[in-house]
């Protein structure tokens, strides 16, 4: 009986020894996962702050192509703007600077033939036809 109940007693014992181990075993082996998970973890946050990084020079160079092509359509715009209406804004220069240069008593109104109008006046300008009756 007493062999028995050694043999019980040491069965205990190495059964405690394997949980034990086991045990052991088990948180290593969590301790391994969590490791691995944490270094898998920052390599994929690398990643996507790569991905967000590329992103947005991505972005930043495709609003600075952007940009640049709206500039530039700008100034055709203006320049086209300017080619349409240059002859207007040479004859309202002139009409400026010839009301600066001409004392008042010596302007006359002009018609489209170029003849004085009725009722004399302020000349508008060195084209008598951008001049409206009755300035």
């Amino acid at each position: 009986m007493q062999e028995i109940v050694s043999k019980v007693l040491e069965a205990e014992q190495q059964a405690e020894a394997i949980v034990r181990e086991a045990g052991s075993k088990a948180a290593q082996i969590r301790r391994e996962a969590e490791a691995e998970a944490e270094g898998a973890l920052g390599q994929a946050r690398e990643q996507a702050q790569d991905l967000v990084r590329q992103a947005l020079e991505e972005a930043r160079g495709q609003a600075a192509l952007e940009r640049r092509q709206a500039e530039e359509e700008a100034e055709r715009h203006r320049e086209r703007f300017l080619a349409e209406r240059r002859e207007a804004i040479e004859e309202a220069a002139e009409a400026v600077a010839f009301l600066l240069v001409t004392p008042e008593h010596a302007r006359t109104r002009v018609g489209p033939s170029g003849s004085p109008l009725p009722g004399g006046g302020v000349r508008q300008g060195p084209s008598a036809e951008s001049a409206p009756a009755g300035t």
